[in-house]
């Protein structure tokens, strides 16, 4: 069920009187992402994020799996969303649609200020903007690395796992890539040879201390900059997986307007990255790897999407064509 303007202001409406927060203000953000995210400002001038969660995507326990996780790292010093409980001690509020048997899950985290880093990007292209911004970010991704690492999960605790079968498996989590529509019958052949080799490349990847709980969507509009200052949000894909991924996802982007950047932020992430996590050289090794597993991700991904993205094709193009390019100048599959 798709919610209208309406009812998601009803959701957020009924579930906020379950927290100890008297609101001022709730406006709906203008924003695309895979949650309906209100901005809530109380009284006392305290601004908050209260998120409706898409139906369907996780469960309950998967939803306060998340709650545990980003509470440790918060806890370790880590700039991550901080939740604030309702008034029974819970990090999330089953609500009910009106006049429906449907239902969200809603929760609530205290606001992050900053702008994007595409926004920063955008501002500013120079060679030293991006290096600094990049080297950074490469220090706080080994950082979440580092922490996670050393973390035990709960009983009970319960993520999906970005591993061979959830990325490159039968039915990986975010669907079949080699089935989309938008492909000629030689790509689609070719995808599908190119999602089995990668299956038994990452079936026979190194895991150890290169797999732990990752961020897994740490994309261009999930780092906020303030300052000197980098958080991260949005946690919702948050699952087991190899730590490349992490570092891959974050250097992704097939805008053209960014290409040039390409390389010059890849270089300042790896050397961030390696100033504060010893025996990097696997993870960094694998990037390139991770890389083409995203773009062959995105592709089922937007295509999903196409009610609300509007004409996706010239999009799927131009991911396709570059990756699987780049499967054959990285010998996965030949031409």
């Amino acid at each position: 069920m798709i919610l209208n303007e309406e009812q998601k202001y009803q959701i957020a409406k009924d579930a906020v009187i379950h927290w100890d927060i008297e609101v001022k203000d709730l406006s709906l953000l203008p924003i695309h992402t895979e949650n309906e995210v209100f901005k809530l400002e109380d009284v006392n001038g305290n601004f908050f994020a209260l998120r409706i969660h898409r139906f369907g995507y996780h469960d309950l326990e998967e939803l306060e799996s998340e709650h545990i996780w980003t509470s440790y790292l918060k806890k370790s010093g880590l700039n991550v969303p901080e939740f604030i409980n309702t008034k029974r001690e819970k990090p999330y509020k089953k609500i009910f649609i009106k006049n429906s048997e449907d239902f969200r899950y809603v929760g609530i985290v205290k606001w992050i200020r900053g702008e994007t880093l595409e926004d920063s990007i955008l501002k500013d292209r120079s060679e030293s903007n991006i290096s600094n911004i990049f080297e950074r970010l490469g220090e706080l991704i080994a950082q979440f690395h580092i922490t996670s690492i050393d973390w035990d999960p709960p009983k009970g605790f319960k993520r999906h796992s970005w591993d061979e079968e959830g990325l490159m498996g039968h039915d990986p989590t975010w669907g079949r890539f080699w089935e989309i529509k938008y492909a000629s019958n030689k790509q689609r052949s070719q995808l599908l040879d190119i999602q089995n080799r990668l299956y038994e490349k990452l079936k026979n990847l190194t895991k150890g201390n290169y797999y732990s709980m990752t961020h897994a969507d740490m994309n261009w509009g999930n780092v906020l900059i303030e300052g000197q200052k980098l958080s991260v949000i949005d946690f919702d894909d948050c699952c087991f997986g190899w730590h490349a991924a992490d570092l891959a996802n974050s250097i992704w982007n097939t805008d053209p307007q960014f290409a040039s950047i390409h390389e010059i932020s890849k270089q300042a992430l790896l050397k961030g990255y390696k100033s504060l996590r010893n025996n990097s050289d696997q993870v960094i090794k694998d990037l390139d790897l991770f890389y083409l597993v995203r773009c062959l991700q995105i592709l089922k991904w937007v295509e999903d999407r196409e009610k609300e993205i509007g004409d996706i094709e010239p999009i799927i193009d131009s991911i396709l064509r570059p990756a699987i390019n780049r499967a054959i100048e990285m010998e996965i599959i030949k031409s």
